[in-house]
């Protein structure tokens, strides 16, 4: 797999704020250093980096010696001057794209597919969503996932729901959308694999191993197109880009989609075939184990240039 890295160069670190969640990191052969880190730190989520580090370190052993900021948070939204190490962040921001700690959970639920999943013929003409009103606030209140929620809310072919409401949900939708109608508890697998359609829509950044097991399935992916200025990036979504295989459908427009298209055809079943294809390829922590450490060559490369 290609490297989708930024230019790089080598910065003084030690001159960088740390903002939310991140730390300052050495690596040096085998073991890790935490020079610094922001007290609001995510204990959980540098203990799941560290497990995830253990994966790539057979390929770099003894060649690493270099420092960088790693941000753990769910997007970098604050101006910076050094490229951070980042599970998701904007496209072309120049920050550095690695796996994330949710990778491990990512390869299970795509293991799990191959028993839990039923056969396209048997699946449900109609497209679901199910997820917490997580996403970028609109001056008007709604987020992309409560908005496709309200949209659809009569529809009988769509079936999207918020699953978690945050404590301000009926306050910002007060006047818009009676919020009993477009929420529900969560939604087992099982319901959503009886889709022919799984819908994938952004919360506060991608939507973590959700895109991946909806690629994994027998069922079409449809990624909900983020407005303009939303779009966030996970490591693999240059070469996801690259290759097509993931339709993006505006959010006004699911309906008509899906009423003029019949996924039963060779063209939509041949797409689903390479969405497996690609999200077994890139959940399997081999591969995400060899981008990772090319990803960590490459910038050791620089940083002792």
């Amino acid at each position: 797999m290609g490297l989708c890295l930024p230019p790089l160069k080598k910065y003084s670190l030690e001159e960088e704020s740390l903002s939310l969640s991140e730390a300052h990191i050495h690596l040096k052969g085998d073991s890790l250093f935490m020079l610094r880190r922001n007290p609001s730190q995510d204990g959980l989520r540098f203990q799941q980096f560290i497990e995830l580090l253990k994966s790539p370190i057979p390929f770099v052993r003894g060649k690493l010696d270099c420092e960088f900021i790693l941000n753990m948070y769910e997007g970098i939204y604050e101006p910076v001057v050094a490229p951070r190490f980042a599970y998701t962040a904007k496209p072309n921001s120049g920050h550095i794209l690695i796996p994330d700690s949710h990778c491990f959970e990512a390869e299970r639920k795509v293991s799990l597919l191959k028993n839990a999943d039923v056969p396209f013929s048997s699946k449900k003409r109609g497209a679901i969503f199910g997820g917490s009103d997580t996403g970028a606030r609109h001056a008007d209140g709604w987020t992309m996932r409560s908005l496709v929620s309200a949209t659809y809310k009569n529809s009988p072919l769509i079936k999207s729901k918020l699953t978690y409401l945050d404590n301000d949900t009926e306050k910002r939708l007060a006047g818009k959308v009676n919020v009993v109608e477009i929420y529900s508890p969560p939604i087992g697998l099982e319901e959503q694999l009886g889709y022919q359609v799984v819908l994938n829509i952004n919360g506060n950044s991608t939507s973590w191993e959700r895109l991946l097991w909806a690629m994994a399935s027998n069922s079409l992916c449809v990624f909900v197109k983020p407005f303009d200025g939303e779009e966030m990036y996970s490591w693999y979504y240059p070469l996801m880009e690259s290759l097509g295989i993931c339709p993006y459908v505006e959010f006004d427009r699911l309906e008509e989609f899906i009423l003029a298209n019949d996924f039963s055809s060779d063209y939509w079943q041949n797409k689903i075939a390479e969405q497996k294809i690609f999200a077994e390829f890139v959940s399997s922590l081999d591969t995400q184990a060899k981008f990772l450490a090319n990803t960590l060559t490459e910038y050791n490369n620089v940083w002792n240039a």
